[in-house]
């Protein structure tokens, strides 16, 4: 059987190289070690709380961060609220509220009630009006690529919600706020 053998001055070549990675790990190993007085300092890093996390995620986000961006609609909430993407193949959906434009809501509550109340309809009415305006949206908006602006004017990047506020360019160059309020004058409320 034969053995496999190096050259000498390659045998020597490797030892050295060999020694000098050990003699680097080694000096590198005291800056790893800690003293117990050491640990005792160190204060582990709270864990952020759901929301803390979700508002640092918008907060750091490209959409929060860029004048203009490009995104992919995902998914209409409802006339005025969109999921949406980035880029076609990662996950970093975030919810967007249109600037200039409010629909009514299409759930039960106490916003609900007093859009029914201000204009002197009836809840299911409202919720109707609701239902037209996502069905509006969805033909504008779901599973295209729009561009969201965030305006010269805007003071304020997110609402309560922790939703970026951004005025959205329809693929063909027209703003979708104007657009969806030219539709139906009944179905949404301008803000």
């Amino acid at each position: 059987m034969r053995t496999f053998s190096l050259t000498p001055r390659l045998d020597s070549v490797v030892m050295w190289l060999t020694i000098t990675a050990l003699l680097v790990i080694a000096s590198c190993m005291p800056a790893f070690a800690q003293d117990e007085a050491d640990t005792s300092q160190v204060q582990p890093t709270p864990a952020l709380s759901k929301q803390e996390a979700k508002r640092h995620f918008v907060r750091n986000h490209v959409v929060t961060q860029s004048d203009t961006v490009s995104v992919l609609v995902k998914r209409v909430i409802d006339g005025d609220t969109f999921i949406c993407t980035t880029c076609f193949t990662c996950d970093d959906s975030i919810s967007i509220r249109v600037l200039e434009l409010d629909t009514f809501e299409k759930r039960r509550g106490e916003h609900l009630s007093r859009q029914a109340k201000d204009w002197n309809l009836t809840q299911s009415q409202v919720i109707n009006k609701a239902k037209e305006a996502t069905a509006e949206a969805k033909k504008l908006l779901e599973g295209r690529q729009v561009k969201l602006h965030r305006g010269d004017k805007l003071d304020i990047n997110v609402d309560r919600y922790d939703r970026p506020l951004r005025y959205v360019i329809l693929p063909d160059g027209r703003d979708y706020s104007s657009v969806m309020r030219s539709r139906n004058h009944d179905s949404y409320l301008n803000r």
